[in-house]
């Protein structure tokens, strides 16, 4: 996002291996946004949401949990269609 002439806001999500220490995501975090300011110096502020990478065994229990929950009598189902 343009602020001004000269400065660029950068927002993001950004997925962190499972494993790393919080010094760890903090300091690769540092470079990233470093990285930014030196590829481009209008950027003036940087905000990196870190989320866990997911897992694909979670996320295919996850997705049956709630297939099974939305497929049960009285919530939504498709059969009650």
């Amino acid at each position: 996002m343009q602020l001004g002439l000269n400065s660029i806001l950068v927002t993001g999500e950004i997925n962190i291996a499972d494993g790393l220490s919080t010094d760890e995501i903090e300091r690769l975090l540092s470079r990233i946004a470093a990285r930014m300011r030196q590829v481009v110096p209008e950027v003036q502020n940087i905000y990196l949401e870190p989320h866990p990478v997911p897992h694909p065994c979670r996320a295919e229990a996850t997705e049956r949990r709630l297939w099974n929950q939305s497929a049960r009598p009285g919530r939504g189902s498709l059969s009650n269609e």
